[in-house]
């Protein structure tokens, strides 16, 4: 099998066509010279090999293969995933890109110390994408609660549709109860203000109010026994003060007696108060975060006992609203109630009209979107199938016409560039110059330095590229393709500009070239080089192959002589 296959190779540009069904095979191990006057497409060739064009027409084949990147299947997960995401914002810009960041992101925003709802944004995104119908939580400033004697009892009501909280026989401890339930009512199911109880000692009701909170258990037990005893305690004046006093012990002082009083009667319906360690509870607080208002078991229960008061108080509501209606479609009391209100809506033939046609627009704009995404992706990697670098990578080589070093890096530096096609150095290792990074540097220099002692420039190793004479500039480049450590080169009028004396070393360099294994494809006007190295010679006239054999046989070809010399009339 021939190492380089080159089958009917066409290269337009435009009208013009520079290289017309050419075909030729280099085998392993050959010098093979691809020859012509000025303008027949040697280096357009050259080009179409190496990647710098792609082929109008034919292949080029390296090792029996065309050289393109593979169509793996992460390959197809990027161009699927570049798809839908075009597909997805187009569906967005569609729907109103806005109103979907507000349904999604800001109507689902928590509080500090809560997470975000990811799953309800994701159910969310798609209903209002659908032309569903949202729900979004009104919080309703003018909601209060109010505590009114009813038949002998103290009640705890919404102002609104009087739905009743609690029911107490003690006044003091009513107005304790709406002070707190108010204060719940205020946090409007939000859990900004809910604190874990760990190593707290907590005073409460049965019933979850909280009348003090401590930091030991003497102080939290010293407050519970004095609203136990404080029911037969006397009232004594001491010292300008008024204290409650039980078998000769003070179990609480006020400043009037009026405030004593109040005690003894708040403490007459809080003789079952208990004393409880806060560890694995949570405590609510007031707006400011200064009262204890209630005690939960987790955050969980504290979230659905704030929704149950916010809820019964009026002070949520949820307002139904949908992208294909300029107006609200209502308002709900509840979660169950607006669920049920939305399937009410959802049933109507109106609006089912309406949303279909909405969902229609999203779903083209979708596929319109995931069309273009996916199908760009796969063009612009197509075109990037067959590059220079991957050619490079897989073992082909080549100099230039044009000299085409690193004039301002010195010349070892040079040929360290070019190991970089076959070099893995990753960037954290870079960044932090690890041990295996230098050893590589290291390697890789030592390499570099064999390859300009192989071409005969060792000495050079610390000049600038733009410093060194036109004969070793072309030796350094040289130098430079084979630290790609390459199957095939090709080396493009290497001896061009060069003396007698220079063209003969670098005819015994690609002689050197040639003996290592690697195979040398030449494009040279120099006829002594051309016929003294190569194993076999293509010769090309305006684009068309017009001769291949041996030296002596393109030597002797007339088609050769005739595009050479001329063709001799006879007048």
């Amino acid at each position: 099998m021939a190492l380089l296959e080159v089958k009917d190779l066409t290269m337009r540009f435009g009208g013009l066509t520079a290289v017309n069904k050419v075909s030729f095979s280099v085998e392993k191990g050959q010098i093979f010279s691809v020859i012509g006057p000025n303008g027949a497409g040697k280096t357009t060739v050259f080009n179409a090999v190496t990647g710098v064009y792609d082929p109008t027409e034919g292949a080029v084949l390296f090792e029996g293969r065309d050289l393109r990147r593979p169509l793996l299947p992460k390959v197809w997960a990027a161009v699927v995933a570049v798809g839908l995401f075009t597909g997805l914002a187009f569906a967005a810009f569609a729907a109103n890109i806005d109103s979907l960041w507000r349904a999604v992101v800001v109507l689902n925003a928590t509080e500090a110390g809560e997470p975000f709802p990811v799953g309800k944004a994701w159910k969310d995104a798609w209903t209002f994408l659908g032309a569903g119908v949202i729900t979004e939580r009104d919080v309703n400033k003018l909601a209060d609660l109010e505590l009114r004697e009813i038949r002998g009892k103290q009640v705890i009501r919404s102002r609104k549709d009087k739905t009743v909280f609690e029911t107490w026989e003690n006044p003091l401890l009513a107005e304790r109860r709406l002070d707190a339930l108010k204060g719940l009512m205020s946090l409007a199911g939000g859990l900004r203000t809910t604190r874990p109880a760990d190593g707290l000692w907590i005073v409460r009701l049965p019933s979850g109010h909280v009348f003090g909170v401590f930091s030991s258990d003497v102080e939290a037990k010293a407050l519970a026994d004095g609203y136990r005893l404080a029911p037969e305690a006397a009232v004594e004046e001491k010292d300008g003060k008024v204290v409650l006093v039980k078998d000769g012990k003070t179990i609480a002082t006020f400043t009037i007696r009026a405030e004593a009083e109040d005690h003894q009667a708040l403490a007459a319906d809080a003789k079952d108060v208990v004393v409880e360690k806060g560890d694995g509870k949570v405590l609510i607080y007031d707006d400011g975060g200064r009262q204890a208002l209630e005690v939960a078991e987790s955050r969980e229960k504290a979230k659905a006992r704030l929704m149950d008061v916010a809820v019964k108080a009026g002070k949520l509501r949820w307002k139904l609203t949908s992208r294909v209606e300029t107006q609200t479609l209502g308002a709900a009391d509840s979660p169950e109630e607006a669920d049920a209100r939305i399937a009410a809506l959802e049933a109507e033939p109106e609006f089912r009209k309406k949303r279909a046609a909405a969902r229609v627009i999203v779903w083209l704009a979708f596929f319109g979107g995931l069309a273009m995404g996916a199908g760009g992706m796969f063009v612009v990697w197509s075109r990037a199938r067959r590059t220079t670098d991957y050619i490079a990578r897989n073992g082909v080589a080549r100099t230039f016409q044009n000299i085409r070093l690193f004039p301002d890096m010195l010349a070892v530096e040079n040929v360290i560039m070019g190991m970089d096609a076959k070099r893995k150095l990753p960037l954290w290792k870079q960044a932090l110059r690890t041990p295996s990074l230098r050893a590589s540097e290291a390697a890789a220099k030592a390499r570099a330095l064999e390859l300009l002692e192989f071409v005969g420039i060792q000495k050079r190793a610390g000049t600038l590229a733009r410093n060194l004479p036109y004969g070793d500039q072309r030796r350094l480049e040289i130098a430079r393709a084979l630290a790609t450590d390459p199957k095939l080169v090709l080396l493009d009028e290497p001896a061009a500009g060069m003396n007698p004396s220079e063209t003969g070393e670098l005819t015994g360099l690609i002689r050197k070239i040639r003996d290592t294994g690697v195979t040398v494809v030449l494009i040279e006007h120099h006829m002594k080089v051309v016929m003294g190295i190569s194993d076999r010679v293509v010769v090309l006239q305006y684009g068309s192959k017009i001769a291949e054999g041996t030296p002596q046989e393109v030597r002797a070809n007339p088609a050769v002589i005739e595009a050479y010399l001329g063709k001799e009339e006879v007048t």
